[in-house]
């Protein structure tokens, strides 16, 4: 019984809690409310959306054909994987948005000759809407490395959909072309800010 009454009780009280009956269903500073809507237009909040934070992490298998290491005329097939992270704020997917990305060669595949092992390489990479503001266009600079014959090198990459060229220069064989197709599959974590 004294429960019920003390119940009771508390729910009349009305400065043990702040409370606020404007529509602000996002963003809400609950150290300063507002009075109660009244229908005067000064004292309406239109709702708004607090925003999302999200990471990506795209998991791109690379299909690549070029010269290949050590020169020649013969071409090379580089099938490979990447992993690339991305920050996005509101989902806002064809903006200009700043990623990471790390891939490896597994190998680069001859006719005729030997086969090597693939490049490690890590990129920088900035995204922006390039085609009537639709389809991105995505550029990439980093390091590269060969590690069954240790040589290091810089490259340069570039994505429009799902074609990429790549251009790398090592520090014994020279330049490096290649191109083909990168399939991105994203996973995306989204948590509210």
């Amino acid at each position: 019984m004294r429960a019920l009454v003390l119940a009771i009780v508390l729910a009349g009280c009305t400065t043990y809690a702040q409370t606020s009956l404007v529509n602000a269903p996002g963003n809400v500073d609950l150290s300063k409310p507002l009075p109660n809507e009244n229908g005067d237009p000064v004292r309406f909040e239109a709702p708004a959306d607090p925003g999302r934070k999200s990471i990506v992490m795209f998991v791109m298998p690379t299909f690549l054909g070029g010269n290949g290491r050590n020169g020649g005329s013969e071409g090379a097939f580089e099938p490979g994987l990447e992993l690339r992270f991305e920050s996005l704020d509101n989902d806002k997917a064809l903006g200009k948005t700043l990623g990471v990305t790390a891939g490896v060669g597994f190998a680069q595949i001859y006719e005729s000759r030997p086969d090597h092992f693939g490049a490690l390489h890590a990129e920088l990479n900035f995204r922006f809407p390039s085609i009537k503001g639709v389809v991105p266009l995505d550029v990439g600079v980093g390091p590269a490395f060969y590690p069954d014959d240790p040589e290091f090198g810089a490259q340069i990459s570039m994505r429009l959909m799902l074609l990429t060229v790549r251009a790398r220069y090592m520090e014994r064989n020279g330049f490096e072309l290649w191109g083909g197709y990168e399939v991105p599959i994203p996973f995306i974590f989204s948590r509210s800010k």
